[in-house]
């Protein structure tokens, strides 16, 4: 009998029930364009980066507020919860960002290498735009204004004006530097070698995956060395500081892991790799993607707690100053991932198989993101020169009093 014949069934009373037949139900590796399912979440990779880039402009405004905070006590007054609140962005920016980068990577042809030479020219513009800045507006205008030609002076100046300002603390700001690092731990992680490290050579690359592993956490290091003062640090060192929070680089290391991990499952159905890719251009995994990594974005969220609690106990000890304690393990990156949780109802809405034709618009997203980085912080440039006479007379009084 047809499978599509709807079954009369007679109960003992005489009355005829009709049930339809259940629908088969296939497995993961029976995916495909054929019987995939019509359900594509809304938004793409290009929503997740023009929110990101808008969070990470937010999340830069309240940084500097809460610097202008830290310098001067009326600042602070006027600001009042601003700073903080702006902050709480940090929360969707990075894990937009890693999404976004995913989708690409999982979608575009030759998507690796695009990426890796995009991040990379990126890190080295957002470096050089830092140093012209640094040395043409800070150096240049405190020589200018205070040391009267002596530009070493005014380097000293500026470089301790830095230290005052983030009191210790390493703190990255350039993005790129995190995204680079996911792309290449992906990279080595997934991708199939097509010339080069061949056979049993394949899993020397595949241990590459540990050099941005080792970058991630030797930035961990100097985070926690330089905030109990073992080290000294430079402003130079700042834009090739990571900026994400280590358990989303957890995250991200996971999300790699299972893309590999469902790549060997389906191949040990006897499909090839090539198979595999079309797989991952399903609605089907793109939807388990978005559930997989809510999950996960729950489970770091707790974890991160965790952790912030746990490390902040150990410090106790050594400092004995709960508030200064908990400051400075967030100050590490953990404790800071609560905000993640808010990401979930755009991830579940988001689909990597929403792609476009026309990739123009993804070439003007990040220099629009950029141009409004570096707007804010031409604004906050400009009202701390405009309260910086307030500052240094402020400064000499305390110390001459």
């Amino acid at each position: 009998m047809n499978q599509v014949t709807e079954l009369v069934l007679q109960d003992p009373i005489g009355k005829k029930e009709r049930r339809k037949p259940k629908k088969k139900r296939f497995m993961l590796h029976e995916i495909n364009a054929t019987n995939d399912i019509k359900y594509r979440g809304p938004l793409s990779y290009r929503h997740l980066r023009i929110i990101g880039w808008l969070s990470f402009a937010l999340t830069q405004a309240g940084i500097l507020m809460a610097y202008g905070s830290s310098l001067d006590k009326s600042i602070a007054k006027l600001l009042g919860d601003i700073p903080s609140f702006l902050q709480g962005f940090s929360g969707f920016m990075m894990p937009l960002f890693l999404l976004a980068t995913f989708s690409t990577i999982l979608m575009a042809k030759n998507g690796y290498k695009r990426l890796i030479l995009q991040y990379t020219g990126a890190i080295i513009g957002i470096y050089a735009l830092f140093a012209f800045v640094y040395e043409h507006y800070l150096v240049g205008l405190t020589n200018s204004l205070f040391t009267q030609g002596n530009i070493q002076e005014a380097r000293e100046t500026v470089e301790l004006i830095f230290l005052l300002a983030n009191q210790g603390n390493l703190a990255g700001f350039n993005i790129f530097v995190d995204l680079l690092l996911c792309t290449l731990f992906t990279f080595f992680v997934n991708y199939q070698p097509k010339k080069a490290f061949k056979g049993k050579w394949v899993y020397l690359f595949r241990s590459f995956a540990i050099l941005p592993v080792a970058y991630e956490l030797a930035c961990i290091v100097l985070k926690i060395r330089s905030s109990f003062g073992d080290i000294s640090i430079t402003s130079w060192i700042f834009p090739l500081i990571t900026t994400k929070p280590p358990m989303l680089f957890v995250a991200f290391i996971i999300l790699a892991l299972f893309v590999k991990i469902r790549e060997r499952i389906f191949t040990s159905r006897g499909y090839t790799h090539e198979e595999y890719q079309d797989f991952l251009k399903t609605n089907v995994n793109s939807l388990h993607f978005s559930l997989f990594t809510s999950i996960l974005l729950i489970v770091i969220t707790i974890v991160d707690f965790l952790l912030f609690l746990t490390l902040s106990g150990f410090v106790l000890t050594k400092i004995g100053i709960a508030g200064d304690a908990a400051s400075l393990v967030k100050n590490w990156g953990f404790g800071v991932c609560g905000g993640v949780a808010g990401v979930i109802p755009i991830v579940l809405l988001f689909s990597y198989t929403r792609t476009y034709k026309d990739n123009s618009l993804d070439i003007i997203i990040p220099i629009a993101g950029v141009g409004l980085l570096a707007l804010v912080y031409i604004e906050g440039l400009y009202w701390f020169l405009k309260y910086l006479p307030d500052l240094i007379k402020d400064w000499t009084g305390k110390l001459f009093k």
